[in-house]
């Protein structure tokens, strides 16, 4: 597997964007990867993440207080623009996690002028 669990320490400089939610609750990823939920706060509200590297690329999947339970959105870094892009990714990232497209409930490609 190329995907290893990050401390939020080492993306907390990234600027990341959301790009897809998925119908999955956070414990899911948690229990599937062995890997501690960390808890933080930004702008917009109080989060529970785990961040991942994945051959590179830097991404996290989040919930934050507020949104519907048992969902989590895939942030990548901001300097992804490009939609098939950033479709292609997801679709990566999903295939890594195990995790089904039918679990989309909304990305990128779904607004691009979000």
């Amino acid at each position: 597997m190329t995907l290893m669990v990050v401390p939020s320490g080492d993306v907390s400089k990234v600027d990341f964007v959301p790009q897809a939610v998925l119908n999955k609750p956070l414990g899911y990823f948690a229990t599937k990867l062995r890997a501690s939920v960390e808890t933080g706060l930004d702008d917009l509200d109080h989060y529970e993440s785990i961040s991942f590297n994945r051959n590179g690329l830097l991404f996290a999947v989040r919930h934050y207080k507020g949104h519907p339970d048992n969902t989590v959105t895939i942030y990548l870094p901001s300097k992804f623009h490009e939609v098939e892009q950033i479709t292609n990714i997801v679709s990566n990232i999903l295939s890594e996690l195990s995790v089904s497209g039918e679990d989309i409930l909304w990305q990128r490609r779904d607004d691009p002028d979000l």
